[in-house]
């Protein structure tokens, strides 16, 4: 399976290999986990959560895999307006890698959502030491892969909720 297409924004190419994987051997974890990704760029959440929720149950404790699957729930619980749910990934995700970057954001985010400044203030001091010149440009260059607008417009908001410096 080429993983470049994946990295290189060719999420439908991807999700069809990703798919043929599948067919040939339904227990590749990571087939799932490409395929998860993939859709859940093209603008398809619960169809992402179910090949996520499949990698996950094929590889549940292997550390680098949840590294990869954790933020795509993340990213479905975003899309979704599942706050409680998305911190929960997060905390997750943080608890296996502290320095995780959507793990971070998406704390920062349900802090702020939900008034928790004492939160907010000890996340953004955390992403300050260990990103220091983390900018939002850097982070609309590694996030900003959504095709529907209204995903598009949900990232923004976000965008305008963190308070990282452009």
């Amino acid at each position: 399976m080429n993983l470049r297409l994946y990295t290189n924004d060719e999420f439908e190419r991807a999700s069809l290999l990703a798919e043929r994987a599948i067919e040939l051997n339904p227990n590749l974890s990571l087939a799932w986990t490409v395929l998860g990704w993939a859709i859940l760029w093209l603008g398809e959440p619960d169809r992402a959560r179910t090949a996520f929720d499949r990698a996950i149950r094929l590889n549940p404790l292997d550390k680098p895999a949840l590294v990869q699957i954790l933020p795509g729930y993340i990213v479905v619980c975003f899309i979704s307006g599942l706050h409680e749910e998305r911190l929960a990934w997060a905390n997750r995700l943080l608890a296996l890698d502290p320095t995780n970057l959507t793990g971070l954001l998406a704390a920062l985010d349900v802090a702020q959502l939900q008034g928790r400044s004492a939160d907010k203030a000890g996340l953004l001091a955390h992403m300050r030491a260990t990103y220091p010149d983390l900018r939002a440009c850097d982070i609309r260059q590694i996030f900003m892969r959504y095709r529907k607008p209204e995903h598009r417009v949900k990232f923004d908001e976000f965008m305008s909720r963190l308070g990282i410096p452009e």
